[in-house]
């Protein structure tokens, strides 16, 4: 399967090793990567998990002017950095609305998943 797209420029039709455990070491590095890629959403939801409830005390205590002002300048943080959305017009013309999502999620009146589209103006 891995081999077909390259097999007119082998000489024989097969793979040269250039040691006795390189076809070893080729097929268990192949499955780390796999394995990392099948098992990436789990392992960011997993990190999602640990690190959202930390942020619930903090999006308690912003208040609606600079929450509009990181969303427009973006935010610079001891640990990262949130880029400005000011200049995208499928956020700046959705503050209100943004806001409004932001602390029904906070105070628990809005369960987890996917919002509802807004209807286009």
């Amino acid at each position: 399967l891995l081999v077909r797209p390259i097999e007119p420029f082998l000489s024989g039709g097969k793979l040269k090793y250039l040691s006795p455990t390189d076809p070893f070491f080729l097929t268990l590095k192949l499955a780390v990567v796999v394995g990392a890629l099948l098992a990436s959403p789990i392992v960011f939801y997993q990190i999602w998990a640990f690190v959202a409830p930390a942020l619930l005390p903090r999006i308690k205590q912003i208040d609606k002017e600079r929450f509009v002002m990181v969303v427009d300048q973006g935010f610079t943080g001891q640990v990262g950095v949130m880029p400005a959305w000011g200049m995208n017009p499928n956020v700046n013309r959705y503050y209100d609305e943004l806001w409004a999502y932001l602390r029904a999620r906070s105070d628990g009146v809005l369960p987890p998943g996917r919002p509802e589209r807004l209807p286009e103006e």
